[in-house]
């Protein structure tokens, strides 16, 4: 390749990242806010609290009484809280309370999706630099169009609190990984246990990567034993100091690490203390409990909500990885191919096995192992990698090219037109049967439907609002309104005799003829790809 084609290749490349994220930054504004969001605030602010009065207890006295906060302790929350501590959302509270701490939930929870957003689009730069591990550029930036392309993938990049972060946090782990693999230095053995405990942080399943440290360490040092100690030393030194600093168990009471240590490893990453949250969900035209799914449950959301085209070639390159398939072509990056397989097939096969042996409460579709979307494209790029320099058939890289290309175009168009909600993305081969499925469970439609009301209803009085008692939080979506829009709503809870909408993005299987027996009729519908994922129902 001449040094013009490459130069022509890294502009597109960096031209592309621009103009993702510039979309990124304009389409900030038009995602609600999903359930979670809220909880995960209040967390960050009960930890900025608990440090704040055990670092600068004059200071933090002050602006609790000068702003008459009142947080509950960091012991009771984490007693009562079903949810593990994640280190973000106290850094977010931090930015918020030195930047926004005066401003309205509005202006807070955008720049919450401007952090995510931002966070986002770091991942699929880092996702770049994996790939190029054993990818050319052109190749490389393909598997990051992949992955920005998938709808589900992207919508979540923006008010997706803990997911997206998780993908994020182990693509680093997997980076530091292989950049140790290739040059064995001390800085990476740190950079990757920090990490490491990030990931960890975020999602306690991620601890499955902690192995593939040991693994591969012990398969590339074997024949240097003084080399392989001294790694594993740094690597606990790096891990334990860090874990201690992301674990308020060990803050509030750093004897228990050392007078029961098996008890503090069960509460960082069994959930020994873990109430499970059991919703009822819409699966296969069933409702069922997220405590009591079928073995395939993640494996057919994944085959339902993942491009056909990427789903195809993904497959394919497993099928490549599993029988050595012969690569005339070496890795860019002295990474050896064959061990890069095996790394990545550990990484996506383990969470799939575990879901299926330990069965655990999962909803909204396969939120929790999107991680696993990055580990899926480096295989649907091994197997590109594979037809263009292994497959002699111009005629075969051709078709190769237009598919690829046609589904790029494609995607694109959807997502353009079914914005903001490519989180209801279903693909060609399942879109005929969303309907049996969970579609807006995290109800970001509900902030399309309060401004719908505020264009088309509102007429000078205040407009009573609720919800029908189904879990359809529209007062989430009520902070994401400006002041002036809040003044035109009135939410409470329903009454048949005062509420003149409710608005409800639950799929809990009623019909028009089941809300008209309630007194009310279809006001307003949301429709994705001809499914109504959000409904406002007016008295009648």
């Amino acid at each position: 390749m001449s040094n013009l084609q490459i130069k022509y290749q890294k502009s597109f490349i960096k031209f592309s990242f621009l103009i993702f994220f510039i979309i990124g930054l304009f389409s900030v504004k038009d995602y609600g806010i999903s359930y979670d969001e809220l909880e995960y605030r209040q967390q960050g602010f009960v930890v900025l609290n608990y440090l704040g009065k055990k670092f600068l207890p004059n200071t933090s006295k002050k602006i609790i009484e000068d702003r008459s906060l009142n947080y509950i302790s960091i012991e009771k929350y984490f007693g009562d809280s079903p949810n593990n501590y994640k280190i973000h959302h106290t850094i977010y509270a931090f930015l918020e309370f030195i930047f926004f701490k005066n401003s309205d939930k509005y202006t807070v929870f955008k720049f919450r999706h401007y952090l995510n957003f931002i966070m986002s689009f770091c991942l699929v730069l880092i996702l770049y630099k994996i790939l190029r591990f054993n990818f050319n550029r052109a190749i490389s930036i393909l598997g990051c169009f992949a992955f920005v392309l998938s709808p589900r993938i992207y919508a979540n990049f923006f008010y997706n609190p803990n997911d997206i972060w998780s993908a994020f946090a182990l693509a680093f782990c997997l980076y530091f990984l292989l950049q140790l693999l290739k040059k064995n230095n001390i800085k990476y053995i740190f950079l990757f246990s920090t990490a490491l405990v990030v990931a960890i942080n975020i999602r306690y399943v991620n601890i499955y990567i902690y192995p593939l440290l040991f693994l591969f360490l012990v398969l590339n040092h074997k024949k240097n034993i003084p080399l392989l100690l001294r790694n594993i030393f740094f690597h606990t030194i790096f891990f334990v100091v860090f874990l201690f600093i992301v674990t308020p168990d060990l803050w509030i009471n750093p004897s228990q690490m050392w007078i029961n240590p098996s008890q503090i490893l069960l509460k960082i990453f069994g959930q020994s203390n873990f109430n499970v949250i059991n919703p009822t969900i819409m699966f296969d035209g069933k409702l069922i409990h997220s405590n009591n799914l079928p073995w395939y449950y993640l494996i057919k959301w994944f085959v339902m909500t993942v491009p056909v085209v990427f789903l195809f070639f993904g497959i394919l390159g497993i099928f490549f990885s599993l029988f050595k398939f012969s690569f005339k072509e070496i890795a860019y990056k002295k990474i050896i191919l064959h061990q890069c397989n095996l790394i990545f097939l550990f990484l996506i096969s383990l969470p799939l096995i575990a879901f299926i042996v330990n069965k655990p409460a999962l909803f909204n579709g396969w939120r929790h192992f999107y991680f696993i979307y990055v580990f899926f494209i480096y295989f649907f790029c091994l197997s590109i990698h594979a037809i263009y320099h292994s497959v002699n058939s111009k005629w075969i890289k051709n078709i190769v090219s237009a598919a690829i290309l046609i589904t790029f175009t494609i995607q694109i168009i959807w997502m353009v037109k079914n914005h903001p909600y490519q989180n209801i993305y279903f693909n060609s081969f399942s879109r005929a049967n969303a309907k049996n499925f969970e579609l807006d469970y995290w109800g970001l439609s509900n902030l399309k439907s309060l401004k719908y009301l505020i264009s088309n209803a509102y007429n000078g009085t205040s407009l009573i609002v609720s919800n029908f008692n189904d879990g359809s939080r529209i007062d989430f979506a009520y902070l994401m309104l400006n002041a002036d829009e809040r003044k035109k709503i009135k939410l409470g809870k329903f009454n048949e005799e005062t509420t003149e909408f409710y608005i409800t993005n639950i799929n809990n299987g009623l019909d028009l003829t089941d809300y008209q027996s309630l007194g009310f009729d279809i006001y307003h519908q949301i429709i994705v790809d001809g499914i109504v994922i959000n409904k406002i129902l007016i008295k009648n």
